[in-house]
């Protein structure tokens, strides 16, 4: 065997063993953890702030992870998508167990060739461009969930918040309605009532009692929203802390800046149309063929000589050129351009809704807690007074308890909902301002 012959033997070899080990080698491993989370001394979890509920949501939520993993996926099938075609080794044996001179194996011809594929028309970087563009699809899918779960997160954390106040509330009308009908039973001993005022005043004290136990089931039922989206179990009922009457302010919009730019899902919408178009400058570079190279070494028994081959293949495209596959992707990136402009018209009236919303429950908050919550509570403190007195009757001081609490109730719902909302605008602009360690999170 010649010098040339035993080189071109040893690399054949060595490409294959590269390819071998390459293929063998192990992916990398994907930390798919989540850190637990933090408990106070003894187990017991400590009352909760929003952004402290935010950031425990965003790092154990398990809708959350599916998406990040959905983006962690899509990001390798972007690296996997740039890489080269496999080079293709084979052994032919030619001319063996023949008749005569060709009997047995004393005139085989054997070959030992590698053939590589190269793509034409730069097919190779546009996969790499559609990979990517589907992990900027990915990446928004992401961003989306995680402004969904940011506006589920205020609300009940929200929605806890007012039922532990509406609770508290509700043991203070149970008190006052108990010191009401107290006093009621006291001016009837003295004789300065009639009996019918205690009969009267009997409701009272049942509704009073009614609401506390309806507001303590409704309690229940907010604090296992929270939790659910805490994705935690605790033996200790979860206690949320914060102000609801702290009500959030939005940044001015800069002249020239639309909020809704930033709104994932209309920058999901223009990464689905940017991967229909990478996908559609695949389809078209599918109809252009790809050239097959072949090397290798022949050995004929019957002399023991050697000898080199070599091979090109080319398809012709006469019967196949894609044509129905450029038309079908035309179509889905046609699809994906008329979605876009459909959800950027439906984002921008959201976004309007939104606006108004979030002024008009703000502004209806600002009201009933600067003037007529003012105005309910004194109201009920002078009838009262005056009750006591003997200048107003019991259906007054009744009707003005009842004022006080729907002005109370209807404070608190305004409130959440003003908090609600202005977490629905802060996902318009991309942006989660109320998580801890993260003043802003922008959409990439």
């Amino acid at each position: 065997m010649t010098g040339t012959t035993q080189s071109l033997l040893a690399g054949i070899l060595l490409l294959l063993c590269v390819a071998v080990v390459a293929q063998a080698a192990p992916p990398a491993a994907v930390d798919g953890n989540i850190a637990p989370v933090p408990q106070s001394e003894g187990g017991t979890p400590q009352p909760l702030t929003l952004p402290l509920a935010l950031g425990r949501v965003m790092a154990a939520n398990p809708e959350l992870a599916a998406a990040r993993a959905a983006s962690t996926a899509a990001e390798a099938d972007a690296r996997q998508a740039g890489s080269f075609a496999n080079p293709e080794l084979s052994l032919e044996v030619e001319n063996f167990a023949g008749s005569d001179t060709l009997r047995g194996f004393d005139g085989a011809e054997t070959t030992l060739r590698l053939d590589q594929t190269f793509e034409l028309g730069g097919k190779r970087a546009q996969r790499r461009a559609i990979g990517t563009a589907a992990q900027a699809v990915a990446r928004q899918q992401q961003a989306l969930a995680e402004g969904d779960l940011y506006v589920r997160t205020v609300a009940a954390f929200m929605g806890l918040l007012a039922a532990q106040e509406r609770l508290q509330l509700a043991e203070s009308r149970v008190q006052l309605a108990t010191r009401t009908r107290a006093g009621i039973q006291a001016q009837i001993d003295a004789g300065k009532s009639p009996n019918i005022a205690g009969i009267r005043s009997q409701p009272l004290l049942v509704e009073a009692r009614l609401e506390r136990d309806r507001a303590s089931g409704a309690l229940e039922v907010a604090r296992q929203e929270l939790t659910a989206l805490l994705d935690q179990e605790s033996v200790t009922p979860l206690v949320v802390v914060g102000d609801l009457g702290a009500l959030p302010e939005l940044p001015a919009t800069g002249d020239g800046e639309t909020r809704e730019t930033g709104a994932p899902q209309l920058a999901l919408a223009a990464a689905a149309r940017e991967q229909a178009a990478r996908e559609l400058a695949g389809e078209r570079l599918r109809a252009i063929p790809d050239v097959t190279l072949g090397l290798g070494l022949r050995r004929f028994e019957e002399n023991g000589e050697h000898a080199l081959v070599a091979g090109l293949s080319l398809p012709l495209p006469l019967f196949d050129r894609n044509r129905h596959g450029i038309a079908a992707a035309a179509a889905r990136l046609e699809q994906a351009r008329s979605a876009e402009q459909s959800i950027r018209l439906t984002t921008a009236a959201a976004l309007r809704q939104a606006t108004q919303e979030y002024q008009a429950r703000c502004d209806e908050a600002r009201a009933l807690r600067e003037e007529l919550l003012p105005a309910a509570q004194q109201s009920f403190e002078a009838v009262d007074y005056g009750y006591r007195a003997g200048k107003f009757g019991l259906l007054d001081l009744l009707d003005t308890q009842r004022q006080l609490g729907e002005v109370q109730s209807q404070l608190l719902t305004a409130q959440v909902d003003c908090h609600v909302v202005a977490a629905r605008l802060d996902t318009f602009r991309g942006r989660f301002p109320l998580l801890a360690g993260r003043a802003t999170l922008e959409k990439q």
